[in-house]
């Protein structure tokens, strides 16, 4: 199967901006309530943004399967897609873990510790699955790392080859998720291996499959994206009454694959215009996502320090307070983009992706 002829999707773009967005508020929170000694901000809609990280995966999957599809079954392509792939995540990755350990000498972070050991430091820095990382939100670029790798082996060996290793894998994801297996918990690459969480990623895979061999008209599209609204709004709500809790990332992942769905068929089928600052957030997500932690728990210390009412104001000024830190934090993770990893993505390109790769 071949298609040339993709259609770049801004919305996908938006959609990434607003998954870091998410998982800032969810973390965020958590963070300012530690500080603030505040227990709920938001009317706690932030305690529902890890679902940030379901709708990271699912755009994950669609995206390489949508970019790289035309790679599959040419085995000369690998060296490109590792390339592309190695540059897209381990550099920003390496410039921040990095900031993180100089950091470690300067920063009082209260009663954590961090195992900074040669072997340790080199699971953190290959992204090897471990219990305890330098970055917390790493673990996330360790599932990324190893969908990326089972996809490389997808564009060596191709479809036919690959169904075999593909039905083994499945079925022992599914084993793990109906018949939870605890040995796989003491184990981090057999738990990486055989999470869950790689159903997101074949979910989204899945959606850029039927956008690339289907065609999908624009109203069809527009009822994915009414029917994707209205099952995460019931998901917000049942979440929100306690009828279903952390353990349900499957249900949204899957109303997420339907708004991705729908958001692709509309716009392959109609020109939108798309606001250029929320593409550029969008843009910016990576960076936002792997310093957003930093960068709230950091400003709202420098804010305490130099007025330590802020406290033990109401929730409405509280509340103010940490949407006006959520903002700034954005904003510096934009420029992280911009002056460090937009320009080291464009070195690394172009010495290591002779235009005969790319």
């Amino acid at each position: 199967m071949k298609n040339s002829n993709l259609k770049r999707i801004d919305l996908l773009q938006v959609y990434r901006g607003l998954a870091a967005i998410l998982v800032l508020f969810f973390h965020g929170s958590v963070i300012l309530s530690q500080q603030f000694n505040q227990q709920e901000f938001f009317f706690n809609i932030g305690g529902v943004g890890w679902i940030g990280v379901d709708f990271f995966f699912v755009l994950s999957g669609f995206i390489i399967y949508y970019v790289h599809q035309n790679d599959i079954g040419h085995p000369n392509k690998i060296k490109s897609y590792i390339l592309k792939r190695f540059i897209r995540v381990y550099p920003l990755y390496w410039t921040i873990l990095i900031c993180k350990i100089v950091a470690l000498f300067f920063i009082n972070y209260g009663n954590s510790t961090y195992d900074l050991s040669f072997l340790s430091s080199l699971k953190n820095i290959s992204l090897y699955p471990q219990k305890e990382r330098l970055l917390n939100v790493s673990w996330t670029l360790s599932c990324e790392v190893f969908f990326y790798i089972i996809f490389g082996i997808l564009i060596v060996v191709g479809y036919k080859r690959f169904l075999p290793l593909f039905i083994l894998w499945t079925t022992g994801i599914l084993i793990n998720s109906v018949w939870f297996i605890e040995s796989f918990q003491g184990i981090p690459i057999l738990n990486l291996i055989f999470n869950t969480i790689n159903l997101e990623f074949l979910l989204g895979g899945l959606i850029a499959y039927i956008i690339s061999t289907q065609k999908i008209t624009f109203k069809r599209g527009l009822f994915f994206n009414y029917l994707a609204t209205f099952l995460l709004a019931l998901f917000l709500t049942m979440y929100q009454s306690q009828v279903i809790d952390d353990g349900t990332g499957i249900m949204w992942a899957f109303a997420f694959a339907l708004l991705i769905l729908g958001s692709a068929a509309v716009e392959i089928n109609k020109t939108i215009k798309i606001p250029v600052f929320l593409v550029y957030i969008g843009n910016a997500s990576y960076s936002i996502y792997l310093t957003h932690g930093f960068f709230v728990s950091n400003i709202a210390k420098v804010m305490t320090k130099l007025n330590s009412s802020v406290v033990t104001s109401p929730p409405l000024v509280i509340n103010a307070v940490a949407l006006m830190i959520f903002t700034l934090t954005i904003g510096l993770g934009c420029l992280v983009y911009s002056y460090i990893e937009k320009p080291l993505i464009t070195l690394l390109r172009a010495q290591l992706l002779p235009r005969k790769l790319t």
